[in-house]
């Protein structure tokens, strides 16, 4: 989405927003191409912004909880969220910048919700238990490798920093995350080249050389409205 008016970038780090938001006591989970880096354990590229995922359902209390930041919705323009103001779809990113300062620090993006399950934003039958949509490592909550390579992919309008996340997470998948993506990129993977050429290569590959799947931790997954304390197994 190109933005009208958008500011220059200078994004926290991944530390940093562990740190802001470890006192909201609603989920929230790192996305985009950090989250990738964070589940590969290295940085693989340079990155020009940071993002993170809320329900929709908890954002006043989102924007309560930064009532320090200037938030900004953004659709063609970006326009400044009054408080109280409840964000309806379409509506779902918002860019924070600290007052008085001309630099935006992280991107907040709204994940619609039903119940308990969480819902893709381009088909609303692609969706899930939410908490498998992501997990913690070290004590950052992100979004699972396969969801967020949905994300990037399930759109024509994707980039060659795409395709290099693409390229860097995929042998990572285990099995059961691989497949769960293929299925779902089935179309896209279908009638575009450099995914199908990718897709192929890493086809039923031998579990040695898939990545063990993060586990939950059942007795803390109960506690997950009030904190993401979720730890990686294996």
């Amino acid at each position: 989405m190109k933005i009208v008016g958008k500011g220059p970038w200078k994004p926290l780090s991944v530390e940093e927003i562990g740190k802001l938001f470890r006192a909201f006591r609603h989920p929230w989970w790192l996305a985009g191409g950090y989250a990738l880096d964070t589940f590969l354990g290295r940085e693989t590229r340079r990155h020009v912004d940071i993002d993170i995922i809320v329900q929709r359902k908890d954002q006043l209390e989102l924007q309560a909880y930064l009532h320090h930041w200037q938030l900004l919705v953004a659709q063609k323009t970006l326009t400044d969220w009054s408080k109280g103001r409840f964000l309806e779809k379409p509506l779902q990113d918002v860019w924070v910048k600290e007052k008085r300062s001309p630099y935006f620090r992280f991107q907040i993006m709204l994940l619609d919700t039903d119940g308990n399950n969480w819902i893709f934003k381009r088909d609303d039958r692609i969706g899930g238990d939410i908490s498998s949509f992501g997990h913690v490592i070290g004590d950052i909550p992100i979004i699972r490798p396969e969801i967020q390579l949905l994300y990037k992919f399930s759109k024509t309008d994707y980039r060659s920093k795409d395709l290099h996340d693409l390229d860097n997470t995929l042998p990572h998948l285990n099995t059961v995350q691989f497949d769960w993506l293929q299925e779902r990129l089935s179309a896209e993977i279908a009638n575009k080249k450099q995914l199908k050429e990718r897709f192929q290569n890493f086809n039923s590959p031998k579990d040695s050389q898939r990545r063990k799947p993060y586990l939950f931790n059942e007795a803390i997954r109960s506690n997950l409205t009030t904190r993401l304390l979720i730890k990686p197994k294996g």
